[in-house]
């Protein structure tokens, strides 16, 4: 509970400072009769627990009980556990909770009155200081250890090649405001609202009015949410913070793949499995793009080493981490922790690391199986990206490990906890996973550099380290962040955080505080709801989302966010839509339901014809032009969907169903991470669909529609 517990106190301590929102009990209490009896009798008390908290971060007993706990809670508990000399796990987890209690409450209370004290106290310490150091001191010889130095300095190499890739990566990161990664924006908005609002069980601002259960492990938000409050508290705050979050994700990703290699296979092992994990692109920026499932196939391995290893409560705390980075956690540290303990004989003690692991991870847990039925798994996922330079090797690396499966527990077990992964997200596995294919692969290779004689076994190494950071049969990682540097915009995206604070400038004019606003794209509406306060009828990890968020256009929605290819076609919408502005390929419109009458009706089937038929002929031959024939058909569809509201309900929604696939599709169209999801297939399933839509159009009918799937 106490991950739980340390969030809601700070988030909640800060927004009631700032007047921003209640606490997290009063949520809890606001909630309470939604759930069942069960439920309540458990949460009850996990709530006083958290009310307590709550209260004794208020007032003047913050001051007295946190000066306590930074002055004589966390120092002794510090004090009888360096001293004690038998480890035992639960013991551990207990002087680590008290720890953990007394220096996160103590710091609060420092940075609240402790500062002003020390100030005050600042000029008798340095004189009593002064006085200590006058005291007359015996030189005490220190005798000279001669050293070996060794021929290689392994280590040096690879921090010197971890700081300057942190130093690239984040110089490219900050200058260019390019989304990285459309799922940053999503990240970026859960963050600000942690910190605006406080440990919040609901999020209203996405999948508007209905709004969704918050579930997502909360690690990765409460780093960026704590680092954007310390940079200033403003949306390019909560940016920055994820940028550097991010690349301190990669930085960390890369030592501990010198880490494990080294524990695992000694230093030139390390450095090994370092140099193929930092030199192959797809896998190591997909540490650095901010995506939180990286932090589970990075604390993942260490829990597995730590427990091997016999370091128990670093085990558990690597644990813990990773099931509180993300929903995957629980799958992929369950199955590597319970196979390694199988296959070295300590499976009791990897469950009792497991158990206790989840008992600390059970407030979120609980919420998510509260809440299950609102998981589904997405319809699409990443392109397959397959590194041959490094399955060839890891073939035979798996040989070798299943030789002797108990020597490299760690290694089958990482590898099995990548098969749920790879049987629901494919392309996601190839790409994160590959940590378990380069141990794999090093053990292979190991062998092979074995053989090499001693006087040749750096130029070995050095046409190995050569070939990885060159051209490891395609790009390289150094070689992008290269060519990143001479470029004016490196990372070449649609979608800007510049162009989400543009089009939330033109939008505070138009539309009203938290209004539901309609984003042809999420992600764009999830970064343009981090600069202003709205609401949007969509959003990102569509994981958890509801079947009908309850938004209806010209209804509770009237303004609209699309992509508009060619601005000479909004002339022609006019009479029913007016247009607000535009920020480069975004058009910002706002519905006239009043414009809609009986003589516009002719208009728009003419219009929805004309358009549904130049798709038809260029989806295949351009994209681009048979995008922005789709942008306007998504338009045409909203007014008749409108039209038909009051006549005939029923057919009004089906117009809208298919008013949401144009939409759709003119982002896939034009999107390059979308374009795996259009197969010959579904192209075809559509080019056919667009021609019954023709006809439909021509005949002034659309009530046929209802008899379609």
């Amino acid at each position: 509970m106490l991950p739980a517990i340390y969030i809601s106190a700070i988030y909640s301590s800060f927004a009631r400072r700032d007047n921003k929102s209640p606490g997290l009990y009063e949520q809890l209490k606001d909630r309470e009769s939604e759930l069942i009896r069960p439920v309540k009798l458990f949460l009850k008390p996990m709530s006083r627990i958290i009310q307590i908290t709550e209260k004794l971060l208020e007032g003047t007993s913050s001051t007295i009980f946190l000066s306590l706990a930074l002055g004589f809670v966390a120092p002794l508990a510090t004090l009888l556990y360096s001293k004690s000399r038998r480890k035992y796990l639960l013991k551990d987890i207990i002087f680590v909770g008290t720890l953990l209690l007394g220096y996160v409450w103590g710091v609060i209370w420092f940075i609240r009155i402790g500062w002003f004290l020390c100030l005050a106290f600042l000029p008798f310490a340095a004189l009593y200081s002064s006085y200590k150091r006058r005291r007359l001191q015996i030189p005490v010889e220190i005798p000279i250890i001669v050293v070996t130095k060794q021929a290689f300095q392994y280590s040096n190499v690879v921090h010197v090649l971890i700081l300057v890739h942190s130093i690239l990566l984040s110089y490219i990161w900050l200058r260019d405001s390019t989304i990285v990664n459309p799922d940053n924006a999503y990240h970026v908005l859960i963050a600000k609202m942690l910190a605006q609002k406080g440990f919040f069980l609901w999020d209203y601002v996405e999948f508007a009015p209905a709004g969704r259960p918050h579930l997502y492990p909360p690690l990765f938000h409460a780093m960026v949410a704590i680092l954007g409050k310390a940079l200033g508290g403003s949306p390019w705050s909560f940016i920055i913070a994820n940028d550097l979050v991010s690349v301190g994700i990669f930085s960390l990703g890369l030592y501990v793949s010198w880490y494990i290699g080294r524990k695992l296979y000694g230093e030139m092992g390390g450095f090994l499995v370092f140099t193929v994990t930092s030199g192959l692109l797809m896998p190591a920026l997909s540490m650095a793009v901010g995506l939180p499932s990286a932090l589970v196939f990075i604390f993942t391995p260490l829990a597995a080493l730590w427990f091997l290893k016999g370091k128990l409560l670093p085990s558990f705390l690597a644990c813990v981490a990773s099931l509180y980075s993300h929903t995957s956690g629980i799958v992929i540290t369950s199955i590597t922790l319970g196979m390694s303990g199988f296959l070295t004989k300590k499976f009791r003690q990897a469950l009792k690391i497991l158990a206790i692991s989840l008992l600390v991870y059970f407030p979120w847990l609980l919420r998510m199986l509260i809440f299950l039925e609102w998981f589904r798994f997405p319809g699409g996922d990443i392109p397959i990206n397959v590194d041959y330079v490094l399955l060839v090797p890891a073939v035979p690396g798996l040989l070798l490990a299943l030789k002797r499966p108990r020597e490299h527990a760690l290694q089958l077990g990482y590898l099995a906890s990548l098969v749920p992964v790879v049987l629901s997200y494919p392309g996601r596995a190839s790409i994160q996973g590959s940590l378990s294919l380069t141990l794999l692969a090093v053990l292979f290779l190991l062998r092979i550099f074995e053989k090499i004689p001693k006087k040749h076994l750096k130029k070995a190494l050095t046409i190995f380290f050569l070939f990885f950071y060159v051209f490891p049969l395609g790009p390289s990682t150094i070689v992008l962040e290269s060519i990143m540097l001479l470029e004016e915009n490196p990372l070449g995206g649609e979608i800007s955080w510049d162009i989400a604070e543009q089009i939330g400038n033109s939008l505070k004019q138009a539309v009203g505080e938290y209004e539901i606003v309609h984003f042809q794209q999420p992600y764009l509406g999830c970064a343009v709801a981090t600069f202003v306060p709205i609401r949007i009828d969509s959003g990102a990890w569509g994981e958890v989302a509801p079947d009908d968020t309850g938004g209806r256009i010209g209804e509770n929605i009237n303004t609209l966010v699309i992509k508009q290819l060619v601005s000479a076609q909004t002339d022609e919408l006019e009479p029913v839509f007016q247009t607000l502005g535009k920020v480069d390929s975004f058009l910002m419109i706002k519905l006239v339901p009043e414009a809609l009458n009986s003589s516009i009706m002719h208009d728009l089937m003419q219009k929805i014809s004309i358009h549904a038929n130049e798709t038809y002929n260029l989806i295949t031959v351009n994209n681009t032009k048979a995008a922005a024939h789709l942008s306007s058909l998504e338009l045409l569809f909203m007014a008749l969907s409108i039209a038909y509201r009051r006549t005939d309900p029923e057919l009004s929604q089906k117009i809208q169903e298919l008013a949401r696939l144009a939409g759709t599709l003119s982002t896939l169209l034009t999107e390059e991470w979308a374009k795996n999801f259009l197969t010959e297939e579904r192209i075809q399933e559509i080019r056919d669909y667009l021609l019954i839509i023709v006809n439909l159009a021509q005949q002034n009918d659309f009530s046929p529609l209802l008899e379609e799937d």
